[in-house]
């Protein structure tokens, strides 16, 4: 009679189901980025060229805080994208892909942050434990296979860069105010240098995962005082000290730049829609209530970019229900990823937060 196999020789199928889930999230980032670099060059599409001109001036003038584009114009949001890619094309790659390998990065990052947060969250459901691995394989697919990540992977721009660092402080963050003990030093400080170096990807950007905190707090973890957890008195100091270590100098080499262009024109004006008042031709002068229509602007950029992920999403949220969504045990993904969605979504159809 033929014994079981058992040991190593044993088929788990949830083993080989998690193979197979993360060989098709592996399949399909191979896929994406052959197709990228193989395909057409995008490079000369919207404001791609500025970008690219930004790092050649860092590395042929050495404009380092405030880069100039191809006809003399500076640059109008922190450049931190630069000093990534600066490195690269220093050592003689004057090719796209170089320019572009923090935006590669950024998009891979993002998924695996993705999946990592999947997987910790389903782990913790007894009925899907077993499958947690194939689960978070599954989400690394939804985040990365959609129309926006196809443009972002390889598009020279800072946003794929920004939702890395926006993705992985909505981790730790969620992770600081529903964790049933006090968070890892490792966790706080984290949350804080994302929150820093998403402020010099993209400036005022970075309020996001620092509105997120609070809220989640309250939403998730179910009382305000969660929020000490974050060690806010110190790790907001951080985050700042970050983002001026750049904003200082600029402001005090070039002071008309900074304060008429950086704060004026790309903060001011386009958050309070009062272009005409600050002299920008570009940008709309109906006042603050030009603001009012990114509530509608918002959710249905979403479904539309995200599909057809986005329709499962709301979906899901329909069949819990509003009623439940408290009470589900998948309440903290289902709040911090419906709040921390609202505000990204807000970071990028808001002049004001894209500065540029």
């Amino acid at each position: 009679m033929q014994r079981p196999v058992t040991g190593k020789n044993a088929t788990d199928p949830a083993s080989s189901g998690a193979r197979l889930c993360f060989s098709l999230l592996i399949a399909c980032a191979l896929v994406m980025l052959t197709a990228r670099l193989l395909g057409p060059s995008t490079l000369h599409r919207f404001d791609q060229p500025r970008t690219v001109s930004y790092t050649a001036d860092v590395i042929l003038n050495g404009r380092w805080f405030l880069p100039r584009d191809m006809l003399g114009g500076p640059a109008t949001k922190p450049p931190l994208v630069n000093w990534l890619a600066t490195p690269v094309v220093a050592l003689g790659f004057w090719t796209e892909w170089a320019v572009k390998w923090p935006m590669i990065a950024g998009t891979l990052a993002t998924t695996a942050f993705c999946v990592c947060m999947a997987h910790r969250l389903f782990r913790q459901l007894p009925e899907l434990k077993a499958q947690a691995k194939s689960a978070a394989a599954v989400a690394g697919i939804a985040c990365l296979v959609n129309s926006p990540n196809v443009t972002m992977i390889y598009h020279c721009r800072p946003d794929p860069v920004l939702v890395a660092f926006l993705t992985g402080g909505w981790i730790l963050g969620t992770m600081i105010v529903s964790g049933k003990e006090a968070p890892s030093r490792f966790a706080v400080c984290g949350f804080w240098i994302a929150v820093g170096l998403a402020a010099l990807t993209k400036g005022p950007a970075a309020i996001v995962p620092i509105v997120y905190l609070p809220l989640a707090a309250r939403l998730i973890g179910g009382r305000w005082s969660l929020i000490n957890r974050s060690r806010w008195w110190w790790g907001l100091p951080l985050a700042l000290a970050m983002f001026c270590a750049w904003a200082v100098p600029v402001a005090i080499i070039y002071p008309k730049t900074f304060f008429r262009l950086l704060v004026g024109q790309e903060l001011i004006a386009q958050a309070l829609g009062l272009g005409a008042q600050f002299g920008a031709t570009n940008i709309e002068s109906a006042g603050p209530l030009v603001a009012l229509k990114l509530i509608w602007e918002n959710p249905m950029w979403f479904v539309e970019r995200f599909a057809p992920w986005s329709v499962l999403t709301v979906g899901a949220l329909w069949t819990i229900g509003p009623r439940h969504w408290f009470r589900h045990r998948l309440a903290p993904a289902i709040h911090s990823r419906r709040l921390f969605l609202r505000n990204v979504s807000r970071s990028f159809s808001h002049p004001s937060l894209a500065c540029g």
